[in-house]
C-alpha cells in the first residue's frame, strides 16, 4: 500500500530499498555462486580478504547500484523533459526497487526451503531435542523436496516482482508526467529492474 502514496517519499527509506535489493545480489553471489574465493572471504571475518569483502559490499550498495539507478532516473527525467528536481525523481523512483528487492530474497530463500523442508518432521517429533517421538517421525532422514521445480519457481517469482516494479515505475511516472511521457521516464528504471533481474536469475539459476 506505501508505494501506492505519492507523499512521505524519503531519502533514508529510498535506501533502505537499495540495501534490499543490493544485499540479496551479494548474499546469492556468496552462498550460491561458483566462486570459492569470494567464499572464503565472506566467511573469514576479520582477516584482510574480508576486509576487503566487507568495502566491495558497501560500495556496491551505497555507491555502484545507486549510482546506475541515478543514471536511468535521469535518463528518463530528460527523455520526458521532467521539470522535477532529479533528487526527488530518484527518491520516488527508488520505491520501484522494493517489489523488485522481495522477490530477489524470496527466490533466494526458495532452494533453501525446499533442500531443508525434511528437518521440519524430527523436529516436529522432538521438540526440545530429548529424545522424544511424538509422531513417529524422529528418526525421518533429511531429503530435498521438490529441487527441480526450483529454478522454475525462482523465475516465476523473479519474473513477478519484475512485473509489479515495472507496474510501480508507470504509476510513479503517471504522477508527473502524462501521455507518451509517461513511458519516456519509466523505461530507463525499467530497464534497469530488467537488467537487475536477469543478474539475479544468472547466480540464482545459472
Amino acid at each position: 500500500a506505501d508505494l501506492r502514496q505519492p507523499n512521505g517519499r524519503k531519502l533514508d527509506e529510498a535506501f533502505k530499498a537499495f540495501i534490499m535489493l543490493g544485499a540479496a545480489i551479494i548474499y546469492s553471489a556468496v552462498m550460491l555462486g561458483s566462486w570459492g574465493e569470494l567464499k572464503s572471504a565472506a566467511y573469514d571475518i576479520g582477516s584482510p580478504q574480508w576486509f576487503a569483502y566487507a568495502l566491495g559490499f558497501l560500495v556496491f550498495i551505497f555507491g555502484v547500484l545507486p549510482g546506475s539507478f541515478w543514471l536511468s532516473v535521469a535518463m528518463g527525467r530528460r527523455l520526458s523533459k521532467s521539470t522535477e528536481t532529479l533528487k526527488k525523481t530518484f527518491v520516488a523512483f527508488a520505491y520501484v526497487l522494493v517489489p523488485l528487492g522481495l522477490a530477489a530474497w524470496i527466490a533466494f530463500s526458495v532452494s533453501f526451503v525446499f533442500a531443508n523442508l525434511s528437518y521440519v518432521w524430527p523436529a516436529l517429533s522432538d521438540p526440545l531435542g530429548v529424545g522424544w517421538n511424538l509422531f513417529g517421525t524422529a528418526g525421518v532422514d533429511w531429503t530435498p523436496y521438490l529441487m527441480q521445480l526450483v529454478p522454475l519457481l525462482q523465475v516465476i517469482v523473479l519474473l513477478g516482482g519484475l512485473a509489479w516494479a515495472s507496474v510501480t515505475a508507470y504509476r510513479i511516472a503517471a504522477e508527473k508526467q502524462s501521455g507518451h511521457s509517461i513511458t519516456l521516464q519509466a523505461a530507463p528504471v525499467v530497464s534497469f529492474c530488467l537488467i537487475a533481474t536477469i543478474g539475479l536469475m544468472g547466480l540464482l539459476i545459472g
